[in-house]
């Protein structure tokens, strides 16, 4: 007879009265509310007959059979997702340019003295890396291609050129192209946007905001209408390509961010339309002077937030991350075959690294 035992990854996410849990299991994603009785009756167990447990309990994970190992299970899924080398996607981070038309005080770019851009025979040597990469691999399914920058709309013609070349090569080989852009929005108009989704295929935008106005425009380092415009944008576009929206949080703006998510979400024609979620920013450059939150205080702030706007009826609008799924690989850097490229057609293992010249483990250039 089989037996089993309670998983290793349950997770008591809420008691209700002392009478029913909610159990979450980190491994096969399922939540689920248990009365007292049927949660007892697994709970800190292990030998437990088959036939004395109900077969969802089992079919969800809650219950696994008890020579099952599951960290080993995860630590040979991580193995097989990093040292894999013909995976069904990959990934490839470009930076066309390390040029921006802001300069946040946060930037790890701010510590680089030249700031290059990407030359259309540097594009043509990348195009030619990415599809002699993607003939080695046979299982290849999913090609995904991210851009950043700097700003990585500076350089659009280079965005075009490489992404017609790898649209094509993937129509050829049956190979699903993605991609998305990062952006701080301010040049993301209609005509950049329509070239971006109709030419590129790129259907997806991540737009960082740092609080209200003056805090925005203080973090960007801009004395013009950059706030305002940037909102316009989102405005105009979020109908055409799909709209996250980043909301950077430090000490010093955490009071403008439910004004902020009120003044986005209750605006009619893009509410249904974007994606908010908040990151705790660290300090990257040599302006560090934002008051910045340690992990362990962002966590119990960010819970206050998103109970706040929840509660508020926000919550569909929300990026919820903290159930929604798991990383067996918590960054994609760690992946054999993803890699950043930057403008000069250099390689590094994580955007952030870009424009480091002692991070850099090889290059697109014959």
């Amino acid at each position: 007879m089989k037996k089993y035992k309670e998983s290793f990854y349950n997770l008591v996410i809420k008691k209700d009265n002392e009478s029913n849990v909610l159990v979450y299991n980190t491994y096969s994603m399922a939540l689920c509310w248990f009365d007292k009785k049927t949660y007892s009756s697994f709970h800190n167990k292990k030998d437990i007959p088959e036939k004395n447990l109900n077969p969802e309990i089992i079919r969800l994970g809650f219950c696994v059979m008890n020579q099952f190992d599951e960290p080993n299970k995860v630590e040979y899924e991580k193995n097989i997702g990093i040292f894999n080398e013909s995976p069904n996607e990959v990934q490839y981070i470009i930076a066309p340019t390390l040029k921006c038309n802001v300069k946040c005080k946060y930037c790890f770019e701010n510590l680089l003295r030249e700031k290059e851009d990407m030359s259309l025979d540097v594009a043509k040597q990348v195009v030619d890396y990415i599809i002699s990469e993607s003939e080695k691999n046979s299982n290849l399914k999913r090609l995904r291609i991210r851009w950043f920058g700097g700003e990585p709309t500076l350089k659009i013609n280079i965005i075009k050129y490489i992404s017609s070349k790898i649209i094509d090569y993937c129509s050829k080989r049956q190979i699903k192209y993605v991609s998305n852009i990062f952006s701080n929005g301010i040049l993301l108009e209609n005509e950049i946007v329509g070239i971006l989704t109709n030419e590129c295929q790129i259907h997806n935008t991540q737009i960082t905001l740092d609080g209200a106005r003056e805090t925005y425009n203080s973090i960007k380092q801009v004395n013009y209408d950059a706030f305002e415009k940037v909102l316009k944008n989102i405005e105009d576009i979020c109908d055409r390509i799909n709209v996250t929206i980043r909301i950077n949080i430090t000490k010093l703006n955490k009071e403008e961010i439910i004004p902020l998510c009120h003044a986005l979400l209750n605006n009619e024609h893009i509410k249904n339309k974007i994606y908010i979620y908040f990151a705790n920013v660290r300090g990257y450059s040599y302006n560090d002077n934002l008051c910045y939150f340690t992990n362990e205080e962002y966590e119990v702030f960010k819970k206050e937030l998103y109970s706040t706007l929840i509660s508020e009826g926000y919550g569909d609008s929300l990026k919820i991350e903290s159930l929604n799924y798991r990383m067996v690989i918590p960054c994609s850097s760690m992946q054999n075959k993803s890699v950043t490229i930057g403008p000069m057609g250099e390689i590094y293992r994580c955007e952030s690294l870009l424009g480091r010249d002692s991070y850099v483990i090889g290059d697109c250039i014959n």
